[in-house]
């Protein structure tokens, strides 16, 4: 859930309008039509993908029930559920396979239970649930893997804005205490685990002020850190830093990008990204600065795909849109030295929900189509990426730009790779 809130508030990126649309079978279009939200949780061993949510409901005793969909690896449908329980789950979050290819969900009913359901590859029932709701508490499951359960909690007091001590725990799949260490994620500070990572690799920063980028493996079966590294200030007057955007190189490395901020003008802040790669142990590799990659604009959706580092490239201009620009993936090769671009060209036409639904005029109301491409997808025939189409809404004399759930549409689209000349 909380990861869902980042993606909407961070990366969100603007639909363009070009002359020619995207080929019909580099576009899949999910049914969305009660979906309230969706995303992109794991792959199969077979090249299937796992994406859960929340299904809309009428007369069920509840707005929402979790929903989890599985596709095939040519992206058809294999099965869904829907829980239509009166007293059932709202929600499917995390979810991943297990050893004996069983696939759990974590689902909850915030913030009465929690508790993961186990299906077989056909989307049958595999065993009983995991009820989590005793263990979690207050506490949330941030991620699951083939091992083990992640679980965090805050405890500090909410009355204090200073008081940041949060406590991760490690369950194991009969919901038994592993270890516990403080820290959110990362041992003694704030951040993330590596998605789809077996091991727990977490990344972030120490602390919370004065911070500095970190990237750390933490022994999981004793809750005790393996390897740490901690990076130095590039900038003279930074203040603080953070490790982002961490993916798995075809190596067994990870590549990043770290974020530094330092005051400027006016009590604001002046950022700047750097590329970095990282050993399988941790160790800095190299670092460059993002500048030098591409101008008048940020990198954001790292990924590594076939040896090459590929990067969404997010224009500066809040209405790119509306110029009919296409969309940009910057390609590097393992030594962060730039390859070239390559571009998804959409419009509006391509999309079934801004095909199909007619909007009616309101004075001093605009709406314009979003584009928010969540996660980057290795499959067997490509590169793809999940996105989600929102119609966005803004009033005159309101800065806020809203998004209302029920004018979305969920996607997943071909990007175009880079070919060496």
């Amino acid at each position: 859930m909380i990861r869902r809130f980042i993606f909407i508030l961070f990366s969100m990126i603007l639909f363009i309008m070009p002359l020619i649309g995207v080929a019909e079978e580099d576009l899949v279009e999910l049914d969305s039509e009660h979906l309230k939200w969706l995303e992109y949780r794991c792959s199969l061993p077979d090249g299937g993908l796992v994406l859960t949510g929340g299904m809309g409901l009428s007369g069920a005793g509840k707005e929402t029930g979790a929903y989890v969909l599985c596709l095939n690896a040519d992206r058809t449908v294999r099965w869904e559920y829907t829980d239509r329980e009166k007293n059932g789950y709202t929600s499917a979050e995390e979810a991943t396979v297990l050893p004996d290819g069983t696939i759990a969900v974590v689902v909850w009913d915030y913030p009465r239970k929690i508790a993961v359901k186990f299906f077989t590859p056909k989307g049958k029932r595999a065993r009983k649930k995991l009820d989590l709701t005793k263990q979690c508490g207050t506490g949330l499951i941030y991620d699951i893997t083939p091992s083990f359960i992640v679980q965090f909690e805050y405890l500090g007091n909410a009355a204090d804005p200073e008081d940041f001590r949060y406590e991760t725990t490690l369950y194991d799949w009969q919901g038994k205490e592993i270890a516990r260490y403080d820290g959110l994620i990362v041992y003694g500070g704030y951040g993330f685990s590596v998605n789809g990572s077996e091991e727990l690799v977490a990344f972030g920063q120490d602390t919370f002020y004065n911070s500095h980028a970190v990237l750390m493996k933490i022994n999981w079966e004793q809750g005790s850190v393996l390897w740490e590294t901690v990076l130095d200030y590039r900038q003279p007057e930074t203040d603080t830093a953070v490790l982002d955007d961490v993916t798995v190189t075809e190596d067994g490395g990870y590549a990043a990008r770290v974020q530094e901020r330092k005051p400027a003008a006016d009590d604001s802040y002046e950022d700047t990204n750097y590329l970095a790669r990282f050993d399988a142990e941790g160790r800095l590799l190299w670092i460059r600065d993002m500048e030098s990659l591409y101008r008048n604009g940020r990198l954001t959706n790292l990924f590594s795909c076939g040896g090459y580092l590929v990067m969404l490239f997010e224009s500066g201009e809040n209405e790119s849109w509306s110029k009919g620009e296409p969309v940009r993936f910057l390609w590097t090769d393992p030594d962060g030295n730039k390859l070239g671009t390559t571009e998804l060209t959409l419009r509006p036409e391509d999309f079934r929900l801004t095909r199909d639904r007619q909007y009616p005029e309101e004075e001093g109301v605009h709406r314009y189509p979003v584009l928010a491409i969540d996660r980057m997808i290795r499959m067997e025939d490509g590169l793809w990426a999940f996105a989600t189409l929102y119609i966005a809404e803004k009033h005159d004399g309101d800065d806020a730009i809203l998004y209302p759930s029920e004018d979305q549409e969920f996607t997943i689209i071909r990007i175009p790779e880079y070919k060496q000349p």
